[in-house]
């Protein structure tokens, strides 16, 4: 079965990747392109709390902080040609790096000696191929914020012709924190444990801001941060904010005066949920990749 043949299964695959010719999608690839240019398009009319996430994380992801917004990657894809994808074909793995993880039923020697026919396959993709020098490896980066500054990234939702314009607006405050450690990363999962309850219900409940209202942990590249985000129809963004930063304020006094018994219960709660069986082997692999990608 499968199971037994995984090893077999990632092989092939690479070779058939290695064997891969574009020339003989010519006729597709207008096709191609036309997916491509629908999926950026679907993107602003997408609800407003997902083109925030999508948008945020880039910027959080990027070492200048930049974006591509999405008509202009439109222009980019309207000017492609065919000529383009096989000229960047000839290109494609003129150097090498390659990360992997195998998980589930095989040995450490199966996964270490399919690993290295992965990698004989590749290195012979290209004439002249050759591995990537360490450092020439571009070294992804979160974004730091310096200390004690606030930054605003603001974007205008565009009306699209023959829709109904947008209704609602959506905010993410994204307060970042520090080098990941052990104790620190702990020590975050235990906040934002403390605030998600409140947070729900202040913002959403009480205060009724919006449907839409999520607070937890972000956590990239090995710097913890904390995010709150708020999709409203009632409010503008930049009252959102104001209400984020008067909830933090008031939670603020809440946590100084918290008791040795409220605290217990929290960091019970965030010891429960570590101790949780995956509940697949997809679960547990995307967990270990979690791990080795940030």
């Amino acid at each position: 079965g499968i199971n037994d043949s995984i090893d077999k299964i990632c092989v092939e695959f690479f070779k058939k990747f290695r064997d891969f010719d574009p020339s003989v999608l010519k006729d597709e690839f207008e096709n191609f392109k036309q997916k491509s240019k629908e999926t950026q398009a679907n993107f602003v009319t997408s609800p407003p709390y997902r083109q925030a996430i999508d948008l945020a994380t880039i910027i959080f992801h990027s070492e200048t902080g930049t974006l591509t917004l999405p008509e202009v990657s439109l222009d980019i894809i309207e000017q492609i040609t065919f000529k383009d994808v096989l000229n960047f074909h000839e290109t494609f793995f003129k150097t090498l790096r390659f990360e992997g993880l195998f998980i589930g039923n095989l040995t450490k020697e199966k996964a270490i000696e399919t690993t290295k026919h992965i990698e004989d396959i590749l290195s012979k993709m290209r004439p002249n191929n050759r591995v990537l020098p360490k450092e020439a490896i571009p070294e992804l980066r979160h974004f730091k914020l310096e200390a004690n500054s606030t930054f605003f990234y603001e974007r205008i939702l565009p009306n699209i012709e023959g829709q109904e314009k947008e209704s609602n607006s959506s905010i993410i405050n994204y307060y970042q924190y520090d080098q990941l450690t052990h104790e620190k990363k702990l020590l975050m999962l235990v906040l934002c444990n403390y605030i998600k309850s409140p947070c729900f219900n202040v913002l959403r409940t009480e205060e009724q801001l919006g449907y839409i209202v999520h607070s937890g942990n972000y956590a990239y590249r090995d710097v913890l941060g904390l995010i709150i985000l708020i999709q409203s129809n009632v409010k503008p963004s930049h009252f959102l904010s104001q209400r984020i930063a008067a909830f933090l304020e008031k939670t603020k006094e809440k946590i100084e005066a918290i008791t040795d018994e409220e605290f217990t219960k929290h960091v019970e709660s965030i010891r429960a949920s570590m101790m949780e069986k995956d509940l697949s082997i997809i679960q547990e692999g995307e967990r270990y990749w979690s791990e080795i990608v940030t």
